[in-house]
């Protein structure tokens, strides 16, 4: 699996020949094609042609949900609508889970969208959603244990459970009954096995490389960072990620440690 910003090819032969299900086909592969070319506000006029027509069905929602949620993250610290592209990403994960509750996907997604509110969110909100999000990518793993994004999904919670202050470790377990699962050896564990699964997702190198920069690790940090610039994104959001890297390269070059 390439990554998981990309689907697996929709089967036309798999759709009933009538025109409306033929023309749900032609927009999610339309969508798709303007989705890999980095064009996610078109993507989503052509996926929301194909959710009109059959709202219900697991290929509409799943792009539904992703779409929203990477064109969230592009307006992330830019303008206030972030929070709006998310919370209509977790609309369309909520039915995908109630619809598909036994696919590896939904559980993702789910997982996802719900973190992605994390900095909207209260102390006591960010603790819910984190144990929330934990649940549901180990749901996913337990659904497909080959399921790239559910461990990189992981290896963030694990990472942000050990940057945690002392100060806010006391708060989380004492005040609020509860802390984050993970510690930073669980994060790059499964960091690890992500790649060992897809040597080539760059999610997952960019994740392992923060991994290691947190554990002060700066050059196998920078070899990741390098991987993960070798290849082709395949998505806005692998590209924005990208260019994250090339300027978190820059400032360690600076810094003498990449």
């Amino acid at each position: 699996m390439r990554s998981f910003f990309l689907l697996q090819i929709f089967s036309v032969s798999a759709i009933l020949a009538s025109p409306s299900n033929n023309d749900f086909a032609l927009h999610l592969s339309q969508g798709d094609e303007y989705f890999r070319n980095f064009d996610n506000f078109s993507a989503l006029e052509l996926y929301q042609k194909a959710y009109d027509l059959a709202p219900h069905e697991f290929e509409a929602l799943v792009r539904m949900a992703r779409v929203h949620n990477d064109i969230g993250r592009s307006m992330l610290w830019r303008n206030d609508s972030a929070e709006v592209w998310y919370r209509r990403a977790v609309g369309f994960a909520d039915i995908l889970l109630e619809k598909y509750p036994e696919k590896a996907e939904s559980q993702f997604w789910i997982a996802i969208t719900r973190g992605s509110l994390v900095p909207f969110l209260s102390v006591r909100e960010k603790l819910d959603v984190g144990k929330f999000v934990v649940e549901h990518a180990r749901k996913a793993i337990e659904i497909d244990s080959t399921f790239v994004p559910a461990y990189v999904v992981l290896g963030i919670l694990y990472r942000e459970a050990a940057k945690l202050k002392w100060y806010e470790r006391v708060i989380a377990n004492v005040v609020l009954g509860g802390s984050l699962p993970g510690t930073i050896e669980d994060s790059e564990q499964v960091l690890k096995r992500a790649l060992e699964l897809n040597p080539r997702d760059i999610f997952a190198h960019f994740e392992l490389g923060q991994t290691y920069n947190f554990l002060e690790e700066h050059e196998r940090a920078a070899d990741h960072f390098r991987t993960a610039l070798s290849f082709i994104p395949t998505s806005q959001r692998e590209r924005d990620q990208q260019g994250q890297i090339g300027r978190r390269l820059e400032r360690m070059k600076n810094q003498g440690g990449g």
